[in-house]
């Protein structure tokens, strides 16, 4: 790791680590200020602006929702890919979890807004995240951030860990494009874990992650498992249905049917 990127960003404690490389509080010796400075490997070819591009058109559309980026480039000496983003302090949602294995109901349906809603921006934009998961999305004291826009580009499936294949739709995993759809399955990846502790699959491998009787028997059995009432169980497994025909096809549709079982119920989205 160098101590100064691009002869600029002197680097300094780890801030994060996202799914792909390590981000590090830093200071800007030219501007004068704090920042926070994510490294990524080396990677040549025209996908590195493609993925630069993607990440500052996300942070334009959702500056609610994703960090400030202030910069990017490649470091000259060693050729490592960084983005510069204003100075946060934040945990992973990887990172509470480990600490805590659990959420409580209350924060994770609210992590699981503020999720749909950014991906409902994102997408109007026609914007597709494509590696959402918890190492991707930062916990801030009042909202969360999410990063990573663009790394489907650089990172590709088969060098991904294993922890994050569950995030990862089954049409993902056998070799076709992220779309919009593939967000919401993530998503409702993300909700499970949160409310599970476990993730909803767990593959030895991509082979045996697209296996579709071993994971819909899996699934059925996890599903009914969660303390929640039968509604929310629903849309938790519609978003997680393997035929990404049957699943949501918008952010919308999905808030519309959380916001139906809180109006049916008062503020209980979920059985104590």
């Amino acid at each position: 790791m160098p101590l100064i990127v691009n002869q600029r960003y002197r680097i300094g404690e780890n801030s994060f680590v996202p799914s792909l490389g390590e981000a590090y509080e830093g200071y800007d010796l030219a501007g004068f200020r704090s920042v926070t400075v994510w490294l990524l490997p080396k990677i040549r070819g025209s996908i590195v602006d493609i993925f630069f591009s993607e990440h500052r058109r996300a942070s334009s559309v959702g500056v609610n929702y994703t960090p400030a980026i202030w910069d990017q480039g490649v470091d000259t000496e060693t050729g490592q890919l960084y983005i510069v983003f204003e100075p946060i302090k934040v945990r992973t949602l990887e990172s509470v979890l480990a600490d805590c294995r659990i959420l409580s109901h209350d924060k994770a349906l609210w992590i699981f807004a503020h999720v749909l809603e950014a991906l409902r921006i994102f997408h109007e934009a026609d914007i597709i995240h494509g590696r959402l998961n918890p190492l991707n999305l930062l916990m801030t004291r009042d909202s969360q951030k999410l990063i990573g826009f663009g790394l489907a580009y650089i990172q590709k499936i088969g060098s991904m860990p294993q922890k994050l294949l569950p995030f990862l739709s089954p049409e993902q995993l056998m070799g076709e494009e992220e779309t919009k759809i593939s967000d919401l399955y993530a998503a409702g990846a993300i909700l499970f874990k949160c409310l599970l502790g476990e993730s909803v699959f767990v593959p030895t491998d991509i082979a045996t992650a697209t296996g579709r009787h071993q994971r819909d028997a899996k699934l059925r059995e996890e599903v009914e498992s969660l303390p929640v009432q039968s509604e929310l169980k629903a849309i938790i497994a519609r978003l997680l249905e393997f035929d990404p025909s049957k699943r949501y096809l918008m952010s919308k549709d999905v808030l519309r049917d959380l916001a139906k079982i809180q109006s049916e119920d008062g503020n209980e989205l979920w059985k104590t």
